[in-house]
């Protein structure tokens, strides 16, 4: 890629604008899923359709809490949806702007409008403020996203001493 003066990017949500069908299959047997949320809007909509989803496939799904929707104008930096039963994969949600890398609802509100889906074009400045955007939710939930791994690890390796 370093030898091209430019690279196109595909959005990989095709179904529910992310791309939990693929990772849900249940041969997949997924216990840990980061969802990093880029979406405008409703920063909890993907996660609420990947539910409804998993609950048409009859595919496993954590419980997510219907109260979240209440932070739409205002989320954290992550959510934690906890798998409750050995097959179901624990969620981390990630909402892009978020209260922890802006100032407040209106800086949320203002990024989301600058930020839109339909957008055919984001200029290399737009581009690094997204990233750094994004690092910056990775950096602030690093020991989060490293406890959750370790949870993961260890349901696993519970899941198999139990079926032994």
């Amino acid at each position: 890629m370093a030898s091209k003066e430019k690279i196109h990017l595909v959005d990989a949500g095709l179904k529910i604008n992310s791309p939990y069908p693929t990772i849900l299959r249940t041969e997949r047997d997924v216990d840990l899923i980061i969802s990093l949320d880029f979406s405008a809007g409703d920063p909890f909509e993907t996660v609420f359709s990947a539910k409804e989803y998993a609950c048409q496939q009859k595919l496993p799904f954590p419980p997510v809490n219907e109260s979240v929707r209440e932070e739409n104008d205002h989320p954290q930096d992550c959510y934690v949806f906890e798998g409750r039963r050995p097959e179901e994969p624990t969620v981390m949600h990630m909402p892009l702007f978020n209260l922890q890398n802006c100032q407040g609802e209106e800086e949320i509100k203002k990024e989301r409008e600058k930020y839109t889906t339909f957008q055919q074009h984001y200029g290399a400045p737009e581009i690094e403020h997204l990233l750094k955007k994004a690092k910056d939710n990775l950096k602030n939930n690093k020991y989060r996203i490293l406890e959750q791994i370790f949870l993961a690890v260890k349901r696993r390796k519970n899941r198999k001493s139990v079926a032994q």
